[in-house]
């Protein structure tokens, strides 16, 4: 069974942590240490989460700073556990983030039926269309495209091998980096990117290595091999995987 990623939110020192519940159901849980919270509340989107469990019950912890949060930067499904006196203290908080339908709360203590109710009903709710998400680090900053020069670094590529599958020189590439003629190539390597970032590595070494790795799924090429020739077919296969069809 294909296994949804969801980011967990709670004290690093709960004693009756959610981990267990989520991998019930069939998550795969990343639980960042508290200094992390803010940059992974800023990156999670659908690209790298199917969800955000939030424990609301944490003591030395401001709920209302948490909300605040995931109101400015999440689009992925949320459910907050949460205890009915702490409820009511964050309810006015937590009225914009209600108004969107994948998200929801659990009462605590637990309830394993109603946990799995309120968890499929939040995800369930999410938008099923893959979004126009993209990877800032990717793009210029003057004119937000994708830039040329900034994806051949990414991938660990030189920008003459890029410019050849490009089907440019590289004095061309390298004096338009992010030219409309080539965004559409470029945006196949961005998808490859959230979506590896799902499925294989958030970090960069660990992308590129699973870039330079043979694949049986490609007929024994390599990714990195595959995208300077064939984009879309690493881009379906990815897409496949997310989805859980078999390849």
């Amino acid at each position: 069974m294909h296994m949804r990623k969801a980011l967990l939110l709670e004290s690093p020192s709960a004693s009756n942590s959610l981990a267990p519940l989520l991998e019930s159901v069939q998550f795969e849980v990343e639980r960042p240490a508290k200094k992390a919270w803010g940059i992974e509340i800023a990156g999670a989107n659908r690209a790298r989460y199917d969800l955000v469990l939030v424990d609301l019950n944490m003591p030395h912890t401001s709920g209302a700073a948490l909300i605040e949060q995931l109101r400015e930067h999440s689009d992925v499904p949320v459910v907050f556990a949460v205890d009915g006196v702490r409820f009511k203290k964050h309810e006015k908080d937590l009225e914009l983030l209600f108004a969107r339908p994948s998200v929801d709360w659990v009462r605590t203590p637990i309830d394993d039926t109603e946990f799995r109710f309120r968890i499929n009903r939040a995800t369930a709710r999410a938008p099923k269309a893959i979004g126009t998400w993209n990877v800032p680090e990717l793009r210029s900053d003057v004119s937000g495209r994708l830039d040329a020069t900034l994806v051949a670094d990414y991938f660990g590529w030189t920008l003459t091998n890029l410019s050849r599958a490009l089907g440019r020189s590289v004095q061309a590439v390298h004096k338009t980096p992010d030219a409309v003629a080539i965004q559409s190539y470029l945006e196949k390597l961005e998808r490859t990117v959230l979506l590896g970032r799902r499925l294989v590595s958030a970090d960069r070494p660990g992308f590129r290595k699973w870039l330079n790795t043979p694949s049986p799924d490609l007929d024994g090429e390599k990714p990195a091999e595959l995208l300077l020739k064939q984009p879309e077919v690493v881009v379906q296969w990815l897409e496949d995987a997310a989805l859980g069809h078999p390849a």
